[in-house]
C-alpha cells in the first residue's frame, strides 16, 4: 500500500476486508502516533485552555492548517499577499527530522526534481496488525492497528533502507507512543490557563 487516501489510518483500516488487510504493509506518509492526551492536539488545547478539548476528533484535525498558516504569516511579516505567503513558505528551511511529525519543506530544497507544494518530505513503513486493539485516529476503540515499522523511523528521498522489510515483526514495532519519543520532548512551559 501507499498510504494514498487514508488507507494507512487504522480507523479506514477497520472497514477493509481483514483476510486481505492481515497481509497489509507499505510506505505511510503519517507519522508514528502519540497518545493525543500526552502529545498533539488534545495536549496542546488542554494545555492553552486549562480544560479538554469540547471535541478530542476535530481538535486532531483543526491544529495542522493553522499551525502552518500562522508560522508562515509570522515569517512574511506585515505585507499579505499570495505572493508574500508563498515566498515565506518557500524559504523556510525544512522540519526537523522526527518519529511523530513528518518533515515539512516547500520551494527548491533539493529533494524533489520541481517545486514542491505538498510539504512532506519523509516516510515510514507501517503494516497491518489485526491482533491488537486500541484508539484509532478518531478515538474509536476497537480491534487492529497500524504497527510502525523500526518504532516510526522515518525516511528522505533516497535514504530509504536497503535492509528487507520488518513488516509483520513485533519486535521493534510501535502502534501508539503511550509518552512522547525522549528525542521529541519538549520543555514543560505554564500553562495560559494557569494549570500545569
Amino acid at each position: 500500500m501507499t498510504g494514498a487516501a487514508l488507507t494507512d489510518t487504522s480507523a479506514f483500516a477497520r472497514t477493509y476486508d481483514q483476510k486481505q488487510w492481515a497481509h497489509a504493509f507499505g510506505v505511510s506518509f503519517g507519522a508514528a502516533r502519540n497518545d493525543p492526551e500526552a502529545n498533539g492536539s488534545q495536549f496542546l488545547y488542554k494545555w492553552y485552555f486549562g480544560k479538554d478539548a469540547p471535541s478530542s476528533t476535530a481538535a486532531a484535525t483543526s491544529v495542522i492548517n493553522p499551525a502552518l498558516f500562522y508560522a508562515v504569516i509570522q515569517g512574511m511579516g506585515p505585507k499579505v499577499t499570495a505572493q508574500d505567503f508563498k515566498d515565506a513558505l518557500f524559504a523556510a528551511d525544512r522540519t526537523p527530522l522526527a518519529i511523530s511529525q513528518p518533515s515539512l519543506s516547500y520551494g527548491n530544497k533539493g529533494l524533489w526534481p520541481h517545486p514542491d507544494y505538498s510539504g512532506v518530505d519523509d516516510a515510514t513503513e507501517v503494516w497491518w496488525n489485526p491482533n491488537i486493539s486500541g484508539k484509532d485516529e478518531i478515538e474509536r476503540e476497537g480491534q487492529g492497528l497500524y504497527e510502525f515499522v523500526d518504532g516510526g523511523k522515518r525516511y528522505l528521498p533516497g535514504e530509504w533502507t536497503t535492509d528487507p522489510t520488518k513488516a509483520f515483526q513485533t519486535d521493534g514495532a510501535v502502534s501508539i507512543y503511550a509518552t512522547v519519543p525522549p528525542s521529541e520532548q519538549v520543555p514543560n512551559y505554564p500553562s495560559p490557563a494557569g494549570t500545569s
